[in-house]
């Protein structure tokens, strides 16, 4: 098994930002993935706060995608929206896309975000 991680750089005071994260977390997927607080000093080679804290970055193996493109990555490992990732990165979906997380992240700590907490079959809530 391949323990290669895809590294998460997000706003940690945004609650959408990190509900986002939180999400990945805790899914059947989420060992992919490590979180990076950029509000804790962790940062991707050769970018600084402010542009990560504008916008979300993935790193995959030296690769840096953001904002969108970012989102898309991570949706990419999921089967069920795979389809969905392909779909935003086609070239006039994927300005669209661009256009829309770039309103979304402007905004994004005016936007009232709070996990659903939802019990799994073991009684645990998530």
């Amino acid at each position: 098994m391949d323990n290669k991680k895809i590294d998460i750089y997000y706003d940690g005071s945004c609650p959408m930002c990190t509900v986002f994260a939180d999400t990945v977390a805790d899914s059947s997927k989420g060992q992919t993935f490590e979180n990076q607080d950029v509000t804790k000093g962790k940062l991707p080679d050769g970018a600084t706060f402010q542009q990560v804290w504008r916008e979300m970055y993935v790193v995959e193996d030296g690769k840096q995608y953001k904002g969108a493109n970012a989102v898309l990555r991570v949706l990419a490992e999921y089967p069920h929206w795979r389809w969905f990732a392909r779909f935003g990165m086609l070239p006039g979906i994927n300005k669209i896309a661009h256009l829309v997380y770039r309103i979304v992240a402007a905004n994004r700590h005016r936007i009232p975000w709070r996990r659903k907490k939802v019990e799994t079959s073991a009684g645990r809530e998530t």
